[in-house]
């Protein structure tokens, strides 16, 4: 669902870090950006949507052609975006592993504060695609907590302890090493 945004707002985005992994196991770009200003998600989905197409066609990594792995992060503060800590605005994820179609969510307690209060319940979490093709999203704002205790001894599997390993050879000092003879 699309949010209304009042008539003359202004608003804009600006990078405040990138992140790039380069392994074998994989290659990331994780970029956190900034709000400012009032936008609705429309905005922010095809901000993010052009900085994923931006960071697919970069190249020049070391283990493949480009990165497999993209994030981009929005953030409505700076202390925010620089913590990096979970609290953003919206999220895209984006995993060539698991198609070409990026996941992208909507924090809906931060939209419905951007907005003032106007965000409906249905725009906390969507997924790139048609709204007929996304699953509704409750309207909870505290998720149940389900605390399992540990099980007692007497429940406990019972396992092998593991082999007693062989202990590590001595590592050789300097002082043990022969000297050089000249020849």
């Amino acid at each position: 669902m699309i949010l209304a945004v009042a008539a003359g707002a202004e608003f804009r985005f600006r990078q405040l870090n990138q992140y790039v992994t380069d392994s074998p196991a994989k290659t990331s770009i994780v970029q956190h950006v900034l709000l400012t200003g009032v936008a609705d998600e429309q905005a922010i989905r095809e901000e993010m949507l052009e900085r994923l197409e931006i960071a697919r066609e970069r190249t020049g990594f070391l283990y493949r052609d480009s990165a497999n792995e993209i994030l981009v992060h929005v953030y409505v503060t700076e202390p925010e975006a620089r913590a990096a800590d979970g609290r953003w605005l919206a999220r895209l994820v984006y995993d060539a592993a698991l198609g070409e179609t990026p996941a992208i969510s909507f924090e809906e307690g931060r939209m419905r504060a951007m907005t003032g209060g106007s965000a409906p319940p249905a725009a906390a979490s969507s997924h790139a695609g048609p709204a007929s093709e996304q699953a509704p999203v409750p309207d909870a704002t505290v998720a149940p907590v389900v605390v399992e205790s540990p099980p007692s001894a007497a429940q406990a599997p019972k396992t092998k302890a593991p082999p007693p390993s062989a202990p590590a050879p001595p590592k050789p000092s300097i002082r043990a090493l022969p000297p050089k003879v000249a020849r």
